[in-house]
């Protein structure tokens, strides 16, 4: 069996700027990417040629051959011409008519003197049609390595048998392998090594003990035609080892040492099979060093399969690699993006393994992961740099682009980059076909997508490929729509893993299933109209074995949850959220959400506050991210709740933070974005938070939890005062009303066996606990204040968990007692609770969120004219498990005056949004951009004299130009100039593809501009939608 070895994670550093000196103080790392899993694979008998198969022995080495026999000359004369004209033209050349070729027309002249001088005088001579010297050909250098005929055939995919005809030596060109070391004492290392460093110890210890430094060195540059093992990249070449990890993990201030080292002993290229999340000056420093010393750096593109940023990966400077199979296709695994220059073999590769690492034998391992597509590369880059000493890292990277071979969407695409390396082709070979492109399927776009009635099958067939699905509701209906991908086969370099979207007749986006799952779901309650079901993959590779799509639809029943429309997610990165708020922190007038995040696995978005602004439409500009205080707490005894108030008395809402290091306070500029937060004194511990005035001044006070629950007063200045309302060790949710009827505001909070309301009085405060109706000691998990029987006055509403999943109403008395109503029962674990007018009836009702295994939902109790609350109607929601206190918030997100719900989703599903049925339609996700384009993608653009795109969104006319709507050249990337026009009438841009007559007079034809048997690349970068929204990265591939 053949295992998997993918990508070491690199993790970054706040180190300084590039140094020898290394970086006493480490930054916390970065999660690997997966840990490495390589399999040792032992010959069965001693190095030498396999069983069966004849031992051929070394090639000849050959000195000067001119390439061709050095006194004959093929000739193909005129017909008709006599044999006394053909030895009289041979004369003339003091040679002979030696007899006839083997390919009809063609004799051989021999001649006295060389070919070469012979050959011109023949060709001029007019009786000559045709004049050729005798080239001669050899037989493909075939290393007896004996793991190469098996078990290395994806070195025939970059052609490097070929190019090991042309130079089979890079000793010239030291490679450092920047990894966790080198067993140099391997058999098929022997005489490739030499020192290298250990930039964790900074010693020359640079044993490798995890094996997969010494797999990227093998692969690279091992000892090639020494009948041992495997061939190595390079042929005959030199590795230097850098040893930058400590266990798990390299630290960037160790990478740039280690690189910063290799280059000033002589490395020519260095390789970088790591990577990971974040980017940090130190390490692009040290590479921009490297590069400006002369020396090329090859990376690894990262085994994520997906285009999230990735380093050293994405900086300009370096040669980034993804990873294809033995066909040439790109894996599964292969990180890609923009980034991505060119692509390699990373599957099942074969190379050399630690002894260290397997148990104190010289053994070899296979892997997959772009950390074995990069050396490869990195070894063709030694044979370039040999062969073409004089060079610059930017004219070897541009030789490399420039001669691969093409393969996935035509031209250069964010897969393969500019294509597969071709070793051969780099130094100097004639260059052959690309790769074949998979068949079009036609559905790339929402004007081509497909009728599905009740069930259908699709494929992905191209890299990158997207298919859409047109889905017709004739009534308001419960609609159910499901995708079931293939199994995903570790074993296999391709599988698909299923995403699925469903936007509106308008393009807006309904809801999205995008889980990490083999079949995925989407329902719910749907109007009548035209829906759309964009299907594609997480990653970017193809896959043969089909999917299905299924579509279902019944009647709406009673038990349909109305209130609101299907919600949508907006993710933070990989962060999971904490809490939501609503509120206009950003000064426009028109409420925000507010998003914390959970510490968890993305530390650009963990522990961050996020802000989403809301837009004139009611729709919401991407967030604006802030650093906080929020303590890292795995076991999430913090959950960072927020509330709005106006900390400084400017008039503006500002934000207070929970953040468990104590209450973080974040002041609103007057350019509407928030100033850094500030600690409250004495705050430490702080979990949950409210505001209101709670002494009647005028200001907004805060109340909050902390083992015991204690008043910030508000005083002059945006200062606070701290003082006690109630000890007995709570840390529970707290909620601000007047809970007695005496004008003041008081506290709730939950306590086991029921409530306590904490009442404000002329001498202090005073607890009174009211049990719930549940028997034993249930904490409530969620509590609100609000009149729930609509006779004015505060009562408190509380959420009882399992075993019971009881809601209890505390309603106020006319003498200012609280009594539970009778207990009501509430399905599933319920949450957090909130209330708002729904139906804008003057009176108010009740939204529970619901969590359990990974199911969410939310309740509505409506309330009655009669003062009671209805039995709850359910819907599908999206909430963290755990329901807590401040997952959702309740509030108007599109201008429509009525509350609509924000929640804290799970997994890393960011911000979900919930939109009230009574409202205008509900604006949902963002609005996509294009409906289609005249030509379909990946289609031939022939002689069509215009290239049609249909937008869904109205354009800003001044934004549609040359600059902004671009046809690229896909063999260099370059823009062909041409004329683009929009027409805001119809919302479509044209690219005008032909080229009118300019002489004065001329009449001819419109002329292509278009080259034949070239590949195009639309690209619409940088226009911009009326309300100021703008479009990057559009991209649609084409042939002339």
């Amino acid at each position: 069996m053949l295992g998997a070895a993918l990508l070491l994670a690199a993790a970054p550093s706040s180190a300084s700027p590039p140094s020898p000196a290394r970086s006493a103080d480490r930054a916390e790392p970065v999660a690997a990417a997966a840990a490495a899993n390589l399999k040792p694979v032992r010959p069965a008998a001693p190095p030498s040629s396999p069983a069966g198969v004849r031992d051929l022995g070394g090639p000849v080495r050959a000195t000067a051959d001119p390439g061709f026999e050095p006194h004959t000359v093929l000739v193909r004369f005129k017909a008709g011409t006599s044999a006394s004209a053909r030895g009289q033209v041979a004369s003339r050349v003091r040679g002979k008519v030696s007899g006839q070729a083997p390919v009809a027309g063609y004799v051989k002249i021999t001649t006295a003197g060389p070919a070469a001088d012979a050959l011109e005088v023949l060709r001029a001579d007019a009786a000559v049609v045709q004049a050729s010297l005798d080239h001669r050909r050899t037989v493909s250098k075939t290393p007896n390595d004996p793991f190469f005929p098996d078990y290395q055939k994806y070195l025939a995919t970059i052609r490097l048998p070929q190019a090991w005809d042309v130079l089979s030596t890079a000793t010239t060109v030291t490679i450092a392998v920047v990894d966790t070391g080198v067993d140099t004492g391997h058999p098929d290392l022997a005489g490739r090594t030499v020192p290298g460093y250990n930039a964790v110890a900074n010693n020359s210890d640079v044993t490798d003990r995890r094996g997969h430094g010494t797999m990227v060195a093998g692969i690279a540059a091992a000892n090639t035609n020494n009948g041992l093992g495997v061939a190595g990249a390079a042929y005959q070449g030199r590795i230097m080892p850098i040893m930058v990890f400590s266990g798990e993990y390299a630290y960037d201030s160790d990478i740039a040492e280690g690189v910063i080292w290799a280059v000033d002993h002589g490395a020519k290229v260095v390789n970088m099979s790591l990577g990971g999340a974040g980017e940090t000056p130190v390490l692009h420093d040290a590479i921009k060093y490297a590069v400006g010393k002369g020396v090329l750096v090859v990376v690894s593109a990262g085994n994520t399969g997906d285009d999230s940023p990735h380093y050293p990966a994405m900086y300009p400077e370096v040669l980034t690699v993804g990873a294809t199979d033995v066909a040439a296709s790109i894996t599964d695994f292969s990180s890609w993006g923009e980034h991505v220059d060119l692509a390699a073999p990373g599957y099942k590769i074969m190379s050399t393994y630690s002894r260290t690492a397997s148990g104190g034998a010289y053994t070899y391992a296979s892997g997959a992961g772009t950390s074995f597509s990069a050396p490869l590369v990195a070894g063709v880059a030694a044979l370039t740099r040999a062969k073409y000493p004089s060079l610059t890292p930017a004219q070897v990277i541009e030789r490399l682009k420039a001669t691969a071979r093409d393969a996935g969407p035509r031209g250069i695409d964010p897969y393969y980059g500019h294509g597969i390396v071709d070793a051969y082709a780099a130094l100097g070979g004639a260059p052959t076909t690309a790769f074949a492109m998979s068949p079009v399927d036609g559905d790339d776009a929402p004007t081509q997508a497909r009728p599905l009635t009740t069930q259908l099958t699709g494929w992905v067939g191209l890299e990158g490929d997207v298919d859409w699905y047109r889905y017709e509701v004739p009534a308001a209906s419960r609609v159910f729509v499901r995708l079931t991908a293939p199994i995903i086969d570790e074993y296999r370099a391709h599988n698909f893993e299923p995403m699925m979207w469903v936007y509106d007749t308008d393009l807006r986006l309904v809801t999205s299933a995008a889980g990490h799952v083999a079949t995925e779901g989407v329902g719910g309650v749907w109007g009548a109209g035209t829906y759309y079901i964009k299907v594609h993959s997480r990653n970017a590779s193809t896959d043969d074995r089909s999917y299905t799509l299924h579509g279902s639809r019944s009647p709406t029943v009673d038990g349909d949850f109305p209130p609101f429309a299907a919600g949508v997610e907006r993710a933070v990165g990989r962060a999971y959220a904490h809490a939501t708020a609503i509120g206009d922190v950003t000064g426009d007038g028109r409420p925000d959400v507010l998003l914390t995040t959970d510490n968890y696995a993305d530390p650009q978005n963990d522990c961050k506050l996020f802000v989403f602004p809301q837009r004139p439409d009611g729709s919401f500009d991407p967030p604006r991210r802030y650093d906080t205080r929020i303590f890292h707490d795995n076991v999430r005894t913090n959950w960072a709740p927020i509330a709005i108030l106006d900390v400084n008395g400017d008039g503006r809402d500002d934000v207070a933070l929970a953040t468990g290091n104590g209450v973080e306070l974040f002041a609103q500029a007057g350019d509407g974005t928030l100033q850094p937060g500030v600690l409250v004194p004495d705050t430490a511990g702080s979990q949950h938070i409210a505001a209101g005035d709670m002494d009647g001044d005028g200001d907004t006070d805060l109340v909050y939890s902390a083992g015991a629950v204690y008043l910030l007063t508000q005083s002059g200045g945006g200062t606070f005062t701290r003082s006690l309302i109630a000890s007995g060790g709570t840390a529970r949710e707290v909620e601000i009303g007047d809970l007695n009827g005496d004008g003041r505001l008081d506290v709730a909070s939950p306590v086991e066996g029921g409530v306590n309301a904490h009442l404000a009085g002329p001498g202090g405060w005073t607890t009174v606990k009211q049990a719930h109706g549940s028997a034993g000691t249930l904490v409530p998990r969620g509590i609100e204040v609000a009149d729930l029987n609509g006779d004015g006055r505060a009562d408190i509403a509380a959420t009882l968990p399992a075993p019971d999943t009881w809601l209890q109403v505390f309603h106020q008395q006319p003498d200012g007692t609280l009594r539970a109503a009778p207990l009501q029962f509430s399905h599933a674990e319920p949450g957090a609770v909130e209330a708002g007018d729904w139906d804008h009836d003057g009176r108010t009702d009740l939204f529970v969120a619901h969590g359990e295994g990974g199911l969410s939902t939310v309740a509505m109790y409506r309330q009655l004219p009669a003062g009671t609350l209805a039995v709850p109607q359910i819907g599908e929601a999206n909430f963290q498990d755990d329901v807590w206190p401040n997952v959702m918030a309740v509030g108007d997100l599109d201008g429509d005056g009525y509350p609509d719900i924000a929640a804290a989703a799970g997994y890393a599903d960011g911000l979900w949004t919930a939109y009230n049925v009574n409202g205008i339609p509900a604006q949902l996700g963002p609005q996509l951009w294009v409906r289609g384009t005249g030509v379909p993608a990946f289609g031939s653009l022939g002689r069509t004299p215009r290239l049609t795109v249909s937008m869904q969104r109205e354009l800003d006319p001044a934004t549609v130009n040359g600059r902004t709507v671009r046809l690229l050249d896909g063999r260099t990337g370059k823009a062909v100039d041409l004329p683009v026009s929009y027409d805001p009438a119809t919302r479509t841009i044209t690219v005008t593809l032909v080229r009118e007559a300019r002489r004065p007079g001329a009449v001819r034809p419109a002329a292509p501009v278009l080259l034949p048997d070239r590949s195009y690349r639309l690209v619409l970068d940088g226009v911009a939608d009326t309300g100021g929204e703008l479009l990057t990265g559009y991209t649609v591939w084409y042939v002339a």
